[in-house]
């Protein structure tokens, strides 16, 4: 044998050694190795489970993850000294050797939020990108959010301590950037303090896994009281356009929607994100395209779409290619447990918010007529019956309705808290020109309810994702009016305002809407104020389907009427002439702009 065989096989030998003491299988209880293969890397033909030397392979790939394989990594290394020192994969920024065998518990039942940073050599960034992704793979459930950009991972149950540990490390590269998927606290719950709040939604510092061990608690909230007042099985009030409230004569919003009839031609995708919806109500017939129904914190669930025959095609639940007509739907949705007993959505809010934006009620003094006839629904469920859920059952709604295509997102929900992920995918929807429309939010205002927030001035008091409009062009935030015994225009007193982060304000003050198992309901709020503007809008695109969103908002606000109480309230300093507006959007349709 040569010096030089000789140098080789002390290396290989020695390289086998580093890698047999951090490998979490211990290696001695293998009975032997064939051989080593040429460039260094360890056989897997060894007697034993194939098993355990595939786990042994991957900490192996865990261990080379910073310094590439054994003849790799001279030009890995010369290739990262070029960049930022920053931009390497980083050390373990946690000490993880201290984390207790109860932590680490706690650890397996968390979902991680991942994505990662933008970085000049696209081509190692993409090698960087599947490497990792190929890792994560062995630490849990990977699932990725293609249409904005996200990546959530579930720890798998059966996960060993010293491989949680070292995904803990992987976790840590500075290339990446790593939330924990937070709880949501719906409307019941009582609002606490103390929570984060001045946060930079841009930031692309990485959070540290050691935050992961802390059971912080964040909290959302419906933006509405949800107190539904009255909940019948019948409606008696004839309208020629929508029926869903009563008074606001200023805002001239029948006499808009009568005007749109022959020009809204155009069908329009909105989704709704909220808790479901009720697909048997009679007056939400016809109007459904898409729907999920997902098992609430792991991301799999039912999907329901309509062909353009007609028919209903579902997937999910073992249902996966199956279409089904008028006739058989019912009976389908009792075999997906989701029959008119138990409807998709348990709690109302869902079904009272499809209700103002699309209501169809085929008869003239009964039912509800909503606002857009030509809106089109796309339905994912991200919070359950108890009004609870996760970010990323946020994000995997807003990944499901760009996925579908929607050109509108409804989403009635508000944080004191920020979340980088829920900017990062509204920023991702504003690159794909889907509108969002949000609502500002609740306040205490003159009455004690609990669920909601304790200041209204969101110049004082942030509240999210409604801060985020500064930096989005794609983001319409929604104040609640209501009209008072002088059949004045003002702000609602329990709804959240602001000149800076709110746009308008539109009705939202005992609104009348469709309610689980085919009844109607009365509420208030904020959120129901953002679904009338959904509907505006959908009414807008559906009569101009060539318009850019920057000229639908030139638009909205050119329609604006300027109110002394609004004033100082809201960016825009008033509500929408609906009838004015849609006059200019047929004038626009006309001139075939």
């Amino acid at each position: 044998m040569t010096v030089r065989h000789r140098y080789y096989a002390l290396l290989c030998l020695l390289f086998h050694s580093i890698v047999s003491t951090t490998c979490f299988i211990d290696v001695r209880n293998l009975k032997h190795i064939d051989g080593v293969k040429r460039k260094g890397r360890v056989a897997r033909n060894m007697h034993g489970s194939t098993e355990i030397m595939r786990l042994c392979s991957q900490k192996r790939l865990l261990h080379e993850f910073d310094e590439e394989s054994f003849y790799e990594k001279r030009r890995f290394i010369e290739e990262e000294t070029e960049r930022d020192k920053d931009d390497r994969v980083s050390e373990p920024n946690g000490d993880y050797g201290n984390v207790t065998e109860e932590e680490l518990e706690k650890l397996k039942k968390k979902k991680l939020i991942i994505s990662f940073k933008e970085h000049e050599n696209k081509d190692n960034m993409n090698n960087f990108k599947n490497r990792f992704l190929n890792l994560l793979t062995h630490c849990g459930r990977v699932k990725k959010l293609d249409y904005i950009n996200f990546y959530l991972c579930h720890f798998s149950p059966e996960i060993s301590e010293n491989m949680l540990r070292s995904c803990l490390q992987l976790l840590s590269s500075k290339r990446i950037i790593v939330e924990p998927d937070y709880k949501i606290h719906m409307v019941e719950e009582k609002f606490k303090t103390g929570l984060q709040e001045k946060v930079n939604p841009t930031s692309t510092s990485n959070v540290d896994i050691s935050s992961l061990l802390k059971s912080s608690q964040r909290t959302f909230k419906l933006n509405s009281k949800s107190n539904f007042r009255k909940n019948v099985n019948r409606l008696h009030r004839e309208f020629r356009g929508t029926n869903i409230f009563e008074g606001y004569n200023m805002t001239k919003t029948r006499e808009g929607i009568e005007l749109s009839i022959p020009y809204a031609t155009n069908d329009v995708k909105v989704c709704i994100v909220d808790t479901g919806i009720d697909p048997n109500h009679v007056d939400l017939q016809g109007r459904i395209i898409h729907m999920i129904r997902k098992e609430m914190g792991n991301g799999t669930g039912a999907q329901i779409g309509r062909h353009g025959n007609g028919n209903i095609h579902i997937t999910g639940f073992g249902a996966e290619g199956k279409d089904i007509n008028n006739d058989n739907y019912n009976d389908f949705l009792v075999e997906l447990h989701l029959d008119k007993k138990s409807p998709i959505d348990g709690h109302g809010h869902g079904t009272f918010i499809a209700g103002i934006i699309a209501g169809n009620s085929s008869e003239n003094s009964k039912g509800i007529k909503g606002i857009s006839k030509m809106a089109r629904l796309i339905i994912c469920k991200a919070l359950n019956n108890n009004n609870t859920g996760y970010i990323s059952d946020i994000l995997d709604c807003f990944n499901y309705c760009a996925e579908k295509k929607a050109q509108i997102i409804n989403a009635s929900f508000a944080s004191t808290s920020n979340y980088p992920s829920l900017y990062g995918a509204l920023k991702e929807l504003e690159e794909k020109n889907i509108f969002v429309i949000s609502s500002s939010g609740n306040c205490n205002g003159h009455n004690n309810f609990e669920n909601l927030f304790p200041e209204c001035n969101l110049n004082i008091k942030k509240l999210y994702p409604a801060a985020y409009s500064v930096k989005l062009q794609n983001m319409i935030v929604v104040s609640n009016i209501m009209q008072n015994t002088n059949d004045d225009i003002i702000l609602s007193p329990d709804s959240c305002y602001s000149n800076t982060y709110v746009h308008l304000a539109a009705p939202g003050d005992n609104i009348i809407s469709t309610y689980p198992n085919n009844k109607y309901a009365i509420s208030s709020g904020s959120s129901f104020s953002a679904a009338v503007i959904t509907g505006i809008v959908s009414l807008v695109l559906s009569i101009n389907p060539k318009l850019t969103m920057e000229e639908v908002i030139q638009l909205l606000q050119n329609a604006i009427v300027p109110t002394k109480s609004l004033k100082y309230k809201v960016k825009w300093g008033g509500f929408i002439n609906v009838y004015q507006l849609i006059t200019s959007v047929i004038a626009t349709s006309k001139n075939g702009q």
